[in-house]
């Protein structure tokens, strides 16, 4: 009976820590791509109401257990957003919508 308590405890964390690198990493390249969308004016699509109601799901969804990513996507989009205002590639739209939304 021990050892079937010691085979639950023994739990391999590398798949766990595999698999969150990579949702972190996904995260990062659909953000990156989406805030590319959002600052190029080559489409005639305005993706600023989008953005705005994206950046609104993931406040309602940070505190939900339901939505475990939520957080780490804010975390990841903060990071980005202040990588790109320190780099000034920013466009002004894209700066417009930061300021509405925060």
């Amino acid at each position: 009976m021990l050892e079937d308590e010691s085979k639950n405890e023994d739990i391999d964390e590398l798949p766990i820590l595999s698999s969150l690198e990579l949702a972190t990493q996904i995260s990062s390249m659909f953000l990156t791509i989406f805030l590319e969308k959002i600052s190029s004016r080559k489409e005639e699509i305005d993706f600023r109401p989008l953005f705005e109601n994206f950046i609104q799901d993931l406040l309602s969804t940070v505190n939900k257990p339901e939505w475990p990513a939520a957080e780490t996507i804010l975390s990841i989009l903060g990071k980005l957003l202040v990588r790109n205002f320190m780099n000034k590639k920013v466009t002004g739209s894209a700066i417009l919508i930061v300021d509405r939304i925060f």
